[in-house]
């Protein structure tokens, strides 16, 4: 007797797929739990199932407190098989989110080997939100999710590959100033980022700025920024 399994090489985006098929929308004959509508992957207990934050779309900060939008799991298609179970693990918790378009600055930033994008923002960096980021007058450095070419339809962002937040980085935020450094950025896709919309996704401040003694000072200063940074986000890698 032979047991067969024909699912057991299906993938996420199977499933999916599957569970999404048009008639089974129109005749209901495909349940599945509510909750997946809601940001959460992968359900265990109470105590081990959280949202996922690759789903997380919209922060808005009403009386100094985040209110956040996340996605429905179906949105987590063509990514690393390992990113649905970050709904069964504790992730940190992400503090805002900005949409820009990439503008072009002074370029210092490049002449240290960690060339920014510099972003119109959509949202004014208001005295409120500042004092809620905990943003020193000098600025401060965020660890930072980063996702490029999607567009914003006034309640949530539509992505176009599949794969929402598509870099790590390190955000600088100053007063009304907003750059981020992104981490290995594929050149061959994006030889240029200028014009193109940007969503940021930024967490925890790790420091605030602070006055080097010479360039060669600063450059090892942000190259323990990105160390520390690469080490926060270890839980996406893995």
């Amino acid at each position: 007797m032979f047991i067969i399994n024909p699912i057991l090489k299906w993938s996420y985006k199977d499933i999916w797929d599957y569970l999404k098929d048009l008639d089974a929308v129109m005749y209901g004959t495909r349940d599945y739990c509510c909750l997946y509508n809601n940001g959460y992957t992968s359900l265990g207990d109470k105590l081990t199932t959280n949202k996922n934050i690759l789903l997380c779309q919209f922060i808005k900060v009403q009386n100094g407190q985040p209110e956040y939008k996340y996605a429905p799991a179906y949105f987590l298609h063509n990514v690393n098989p390992k990113h649905e179970r970050l709904s069964r693990v504790s992730t940190p918790i992400p503090k805002y989110i900005f949409e820009g378009i990439v503008s072009k600055g002074k370029q210092f930033a490049r002449t240290l080997g960690y060339p920014t994008a510099n972003i119109q923002y959509y949202l004014t960096l208001n005295t409120n939100l500042t004092t809620y980021l905990d943003c020193n007058p000098n600025g401060s450095i965020y660890p930072a999710f980063v996702a490029l070419e999607y567009h914003h339809n006034g309640k949530m962002c539509v992505y176009r590959s599949g794969k929402y937040w598509d870099y790590i980085g390190m955000c600088y935020i100053r007063s009304n100033i907003i750059e981020v450094n992104i981490f290995d950025l594929d050149l061959n896709k994006y030889p240029s980022l200028y014009g193109k919309n940007i969503h940021i996704m930024i967490f925890d401040k790790i420091r605030d700025n602070i006055e080097c003694e010479s360039i060669e000072n600063l450059k090892e200063c942000l190259k323990e920024d990105e160390k520390v940074i690469k080490q926060f986000f270890t839980f996406f890698n893995n």
